[in-house]
């Protein structure tokens, strides 16, 4: 009970108001304890105390505060709620204490304090419960949150930071569910409200179950900012949680499916799921946003594939390859060739290709796997050499001779050149050929040979043929003489050409080529007229007399 004093000539009275004033510090601090013992509440006491709560020394304010504790006056809330925010902790810590246990303070008063008109009210009581901490005065200060206006939702933030912080783990499920029940009985447009609160609040909170409540404000039609600080309290809150981590990895997801999501939102959900593994049972969604309209998805969901060793995803990624567009074809190219399944996609995609730039990216991806390609794909991989354009098939070449798959190819064309099918027969060779297969080049030269029209003239000759022969020359150790000598399809008159073309070359390897060839056949058809020719010309070489 406060003790009030009528006689303002009490000379005790006067003295200890007037030592608030006084220099020495502990004089003030002494007056104020033994006002607060005394519980005198006249107002001259308590205005001398409110001015000692703005005293330059901590341990005078924090005796005033105590003080005015002990005589509880209607205006304690008020009169204490600027020393939470005091720059000293022992100062706050007294402040707390008074509201949270002086008589003064009563929670009916506190509840009627929170439903008043007047914001001030509001926000002393918000103080005052802060203060008290407990179960009980956080979910009132949760509930705060639903109808107050910006000052309210800074005054509850900043009552229940501090409780929330030091949340032993026992405690912390509790206030999640307080929290997750009042979103969950908030009406339309309420969530939006209190969102960059919530955000705030729960950003302090570690535990895996923090993610429920952040979850519904990402998805919530909130400001765009707002949604994007959740994002980031998510990805933390999920660390360590590997529950949590699918949670929010299908949250995420949500979002970018979301029509109309912000494009800042976008990107920051498509780079927080960059850092996270993907859930197998979420993986259809994620080979649907490989087709998104907003790049950062599209590009997202192609490298998440790529960390994916399965079937279904090796095809999304392929499709890409194929239809895509140029910068996210290459990133689905490497995406698909860190993996087994997505390294035999793109293999099969090379069956199916037109655009050279398209054959060379994913040849260069796969040369350092062919190990991995089965013989239905290789086999499929000859027969793009076939049929492919020739733009097409020398990258696709590079993948066989990895396997060395190039044997098979010569086979074919040899059946080819065999059925006198010249023309497909070349065409073939020349796939095989256009990367330095001398085997194939020679074989092409051949068959250029019988397509020839065979016309003889001075100077170097442009006949495919020769141009053929004379490249053999960059592979020393070919047997191209012997073997022209031993090639059945060859008629004595394909050789003279051959012969007489190579001779007339500026190059001496190229017309020694030629010389090697005409002196075959002069010694082989001596005194015939088609020895004699070739006797004739190498004459006019200078290599006969």
């Amino acid at each position: 009970m406060t003790r009030s004093t009528a006689n303002h000539e009490d000379p005790l009275h006067d003295r200890l108001v007037g030592l608030l004033t006084d220099t020495p510090v502990e004089h003030r601090c002494s007056a104020a304890v033994v006002l607060g013992a005394l519980q005198i509440g006249e107002e001259d006491v308590l205005s001398g105390l409110r001015r000692a709560l703005g005293d330059s020394e901590p341990s005078v304010r924090s005796a005033a505060a105590i003080a005015l504790g002990l005589i509880a006056p209607k205006t304690l809330v008020r009169d204490l709620r600027p020393l939470l925010k005091d720059g000293d902790s022992l100062v706050r810590d007294a402040a707390k204490i008074v509201l949270a246990e002086g008589p003064g303070v009563q929670l009916e008063e506190l509840v009627q304090m929170l439903e008043a008109k007047d914001e001030k009210q509001r926000m002393g009581a918000i103080a005052v419960l802060g203060a008290r901490g407990g179960g009980e005065a956080r979910k009132m200060l949760i509930m705060q949150l639903g109808s107050g206006s910006a000052k309210v939702q800074e005054s509850v933030l900043e009552a229940l930071a501090p409780e929330v912080a030091g949340l032993s783990q026992d405690e912390v499920p509790t206030f999640l569910h307080d929290v997750d029940a009042f979103v969950g009985e908030l009406e339309d447009g309420g969530l939006e409200r209190c969102a960059s609160t919530l955000v705030a609040l729960l950003a302090g909170v570690d535990h895996g179950a923090v993610t429920g409540v952040l979850s519904r404000i990402v998805e919530a039609p909130a400001p765009a900012d707002v949604r994007i600080s959740a994002v980031e309290v998510l990805w933390r809150a999920s660390r360590g949680h590997r529950g949590a981590q699918e949670h929010v990895f299908k949250t995420l997801v949500n979002v970018l499916e979301m029509p109309g999501t912000p494009p800042a939102l976008l990107s920051v959900a498509s780079d927080t799921l960059a850092g996270m593994d993907l859930p197998i049972a979420l993986e259809p969604r994620v080979r649907a946003l490989t087709k998104a309209e907003q790049t950062p998805v599209r590009r997202w969901a192609i490298r998440a594939l790529g960390a994916l060793d399965a079937a279904p995803a090796a095809r999304a990624l392929a499709l890409v390859v194929l239809a895509g567009d140029s910068s996210d074809r290459m990133i689905a190219v490497e995406a698909a060739s860190s993996t087994l399944h997505g390294r035999r996609a793109l293999a099969k995609t090379l069956v199916g290709i037109t655009d050279g730039e398209q054959a060379r990216a994913i040849a260069s991806a796969l040369e350092a796997h062919t190990d991995d390609l089965t013989k239905s794909i290789l086999d499929a991989l000859e027969d793009a050499v076939v049929e492919a354009p020739p733009e097409v098939a020398e990258h696709v070449m590079r993948i066989l001779r990895g396997r060395g798959g190039s044997g098979n190819l010569v086979e074919r064309g040899e059946e080819l050149k065999a059925a006198g099918q010249w023309s497909e027969a070349a065409d073939l060779f020349r796939r095989i050929a256009s990367d330095g297969h001398p085997e194939a080049m020679f074989l092409l030269g051949v068959c250029e040979l019988k397509l020839s029209k065979k016309t003889l003239g001075r100077g170097a000759s442009h006949d495919p043929a020769v141009s053929h022969f004379r490249r053999l020359l960059k592979h020393p150790k070919f047997p191209t003489v012997e073997r022209l000598a031993a090639e059945l399809d060859l008629e004595p008159t394909d050789l003279y050409y051959l012969g007489f073309s190579l001779a007339e070359d500026k190059s001496d390897a190229v017309r020694g080529l030629g010389g090697d060839v005409l002196m075959g056949l002069a010694e082989r058809f001596e005194g015939k007229p088609l020895g004699k020719k070739a006797h004739q010309k190498l004459r006019t070489m200078g290599w006969v007399d």
